[in-house]
């Protein structure tokens, strides 16, 4: 302990401890072993101070150089400096009854510790560096014959195998500045750790880019290490182990982990980062789940559908097992966990359909094992129906496809411009859309003869009448998603429709010429059918006639009743099927517990059912019953967030709020606002100006395009007042 000045605490607490990891090699800089090689095997603190366990190779003095070294000094009056012995592996044999036994392979000499042949040395920080280390022939050798069990895992760094190539990411160990005040390099200084980018290589160094500041410079190779990440594909291209390649499932202080994948899937060799080169090739058989259809159910993108691209393992900093899934409706690759999707065929976890085989296993996440034990079973649960799902179901019927019999129009390829029926679908990852279509043209080949079949990727046909990609003019509704297409189509220019020329019929007989048909039996079988119902007063000419006029008494009745049982309304207003898949804001107030003040509500009209989305829970089911207005509600004189019509004539219409207007006497003012449509789609537009109750809206769930329409809604609600302000004065004059 010594005693430290008030000025020189700051200096104190700004000394930074080398990040100098374990199973790393290093440099010695002071005594004995000065710019010998060593491995770090473990940190440790004893009497307060840090201090690093490095293995070394030994250099003591034989037996027969120590006797004659002590002859030599016993004649001499001057001691000569002695010389710095050898590199040799310790034997135990070479010192018989000077050696105290340990365990197996580890002994006790002098004071001095040795394992399996090595010198385990403890030193203090400042007397290695990670810097410049570059191992000899003779040093990597001697480590390689010893039987030490780190040591055999470890990779050893040969500066002369390693490669880079421009544009690299690496991480550089470099020396901090001199201070302006001391220009001694002799002197311990901080070792820092930098990111960067190699923007030329050269002979032994390179010249490296750093990310965090404006700033390059040339560096040595010995002091550059390649930033490769846990789940990146890699080639080895350099070294003994050249041309093999793999994922890298795991990293230490002096290499990487890597399962190789190719002919010789399944087994795992260790190698150094700088021979290696990242690649973004991925071998089908070595990632699990690749162009599977899955559907999130939990998160910010829940309810989104998608393919499966990448599967990244679990890493230190984040350990779970996580997806790259493409979207299609929202033209993105997001990453998501895997417990927060299922697969949309079984509606199951993708570990539970489709298991990891053995050259898989690192894809594994910890918590999987930890979820149930192996003696108790339980079924899963059917996210929609809440019913378990049985060994049937995983590997049912896939989803029926929605465009069977449909007319389309090819609009590319040596077909362009035929017109015919698609008969038959499948998902194939080849094509761009991943889905191809069968389809039967209304043509004559020579080769086929009539009415050939041909394959057609989904991009290049469309819906004949509309001109619409298949997805957009028959929306895919449940489980229909799984042939979701992986791009966007554009509209084209629709096929033309043949008119059929209509012949005209012969006129219906007059109302008071037509009698009943009946049996002689029947006193009325000939009296005419205008004394039994009600007399149809007469058009006059004046009046002009309509289609509901012209119609008979009995037909007009007939329709009445047809009206009132089409007519019929919804239960509850949750359930109107103008709120299918539209989120708001609402209140859940169940039979039994407590309520829920703020949830997203959400109507599937397929399962019948209100899905809620609480903001700290996942997503159920309930009845629409327990769907209660939000309280407080919708504030008109405040709001400037999304709305969306829940009851009346608008329902389903997604608005922005231009203005207000008080009615009468009423407490409650009217809301004029601006419906937008498809919400939150690119092509998302002004449609309409409506006028709308305060009760009758909730708050809508997200305005993805509300910068894109932000100027237009400002203008809006400026014409707004500015036509208000003009009725005011109108008001005021003629009072």
């Amino acid at each position: 302990m010594e005693p430290v000045f008030s000025r020189e605490i700051g200096q104190l607490l700004s000394i930074q401890t080398p990040d100098i990891k374990v199973n790393s090699w290093v440099r010695v800089t002071r005594g004995t072993y000065s710019d010998d090689v060593g491995l770090v095997i473990r940190r440790e603190i004893s009497s307060s101070l840090r201090r690093l366990v490095i293995l070394l190779i030994p250099r003591l003095v034989p037996t027969n150089d120590r006797n004659l070294s002590s002859a030599v000094a016993i004649g001499s009056k001057r001691k000569a400096p002695a010389e710095r012995p050898l590199q040799r592996l310790f034997d135990e044999k070479l010192y018989p009854g000077e050696v105290a036994r340990l365990g197996d392979n580890n002994f006790v000499y002098k004071g001095q510790e040795f394992s399996h042949g090595l010198l385990v040395k403890a030193l203090a920080y400042g007397s290695v560096t990670p810097i410049e280390v570059d191992m000899d022939r003779t040093t990597r050798q001697l480590f390689r014959a010893t039987s030490h069990p780190v040591v055999t895992r470890a990779v050893f760094p040969i500066p002369p195998d390693w490669v880079f190539f421009v544009e690299e990411k690496v991480e550089v160990i470099c020396l901090g500045t001199l201070s302006e005040g001391v220009q001694n390099s002799d002197l311990p200084r901080n070792i820092y750790r930098k990111d960067g980018v190699i923007l030329t290589v050269e002979k032994g160094r390179c010249l490296v880019g750093f990310e965090s500041e404006e700033d390059q410079q040339w560096l040595s190779t010995r002091n550059i290490r390649k930033r490769i990440m846990i789940g990146d594909s890699v080639v080895i291209v350099a070294g003994e182990l050249r041309g093999r390649n793999g994922l890298v499932v795991a990293k230490d202080g002096s290499g990487v982990s890597v399962a190789e994948t190719g002919q010789r899937a399944g087994s795992l060799f260790s190698v150094h980062p700088n021979v290696c080169q990242v690649t973004q090739v991925r071998e089908p058989g070595a990632i699990p789940w690749l162009n599977t259809h899955v559907t999130v159910f939990i998160g910010m993108y829940v309810g989104y559908t998608g393919i499966v691209t990448d599967v990244h393992v679990p890493r230190p900093q984040y350990p779970y097992t996580s997806l790259d899934i493409y979207i299609p409706r929202l033209i993105t690759t997001v990453s998501i966990g895997h417990d927060f999707v299922y697969d949309t065929l079984s509606r199951r976890y993708l570990r539970d359909v489709h298991p990891l085989n053995s050259n898989q296993q690192h894809f594994k996440q910890v918590s999987w094992d930890a979820l149930l034990s192996p003696n108790v079973g339980q079924l899963p649960i059917d996210p929609e129906t809440n019913q378990p799902i049985v060994a049937e179901h995983v590997f049912g019927s896939i989803p029926p496809v929605p465009w069977i019999d449909r007319m389309v129009m090819v609009i590319k390829g040596h077909h362009k411009g035929s017109t015919g029926t698609v008969r038959k679908a499948q998902r194939w990852d080849k094509t761009r859309s991943g889905v191809q279509l069968l389809v039967e043209l209304n043509t004559w080949s020579y080769d086929k003869g009539s009415s050939p079949f041909y394959w057609f990727d989904y991009l290049d046909v469309r819906d004949s009448d509309a001109g619409l990609g298949l997805a957009e003019r028959y929306p895919l509704r449940g489980r229909q998603r799984y042939w979701e297409p992986l791009g966007l189509t554009t509209r084209v220019k629709p096929h033309p429709i043949t008119t059929i020329e209509r012949r005209e019929q012969t006129p219906p007989p007059q109302f008071h010429d037509v009698y009943r048909d009946v049996d002689a039996w029947n006193p009325s079988s000939h009296t005419p059918f205008r004394l039994i119902m009600p007399e149809v007063p007469e058009l006059s000419e004046a009046e002009p006639s309509t289609p509901h006029r012209e119609k008979s008494p009995a037909l007009r009745l007939w329709e009445s009743l047809e009206g009132a049982s089409a007519s019929t309304t919804p239960s509850h207003w949750a359930l109107d099927s103008r709120l299918d898949r539209k989120k708001y804001l609402a209140r859940h107030e169940p039979a039994n517990g407590p309520a829920i003040p703020r949830i997203w509500a959400e109507l599937r009209a397929e399962a019948g059912k209100v899905w809620i989305h609480p903001e700290s829970d996942i997503p159920r089911p309930v009845p629409a019953s327990e769907i209660v207005d939000h309280v407080p509600g919708v504030k008109p004189t405040t709001n400037k967030k999304p709305l969306l019509v829940v009851r009346g004539q608008h329902t389903g219409k997604y608005l922005r709020q231009i203005y207000i207007r008080y009615v009468g006497q009423e407490d409650t003012p009217k809301i004029t606002a601006a419906v937008y449509g498809p919400w939150g789609s690119a092509e998302e537009q002004f449609l309409e100006e409506i006028e709308v109750d305060a009760n009758d809206v909730a708050e809508a769930q997200k305005d993805f395009n509300s910068v894109k329409f932000a100027d237009e809604m400002k203008a809006k609600r400026a014409e707004a007042r500015k036509h208000r302000q003009r009725g005011d004065k109108r008001k005021k004059k003629t009072g």
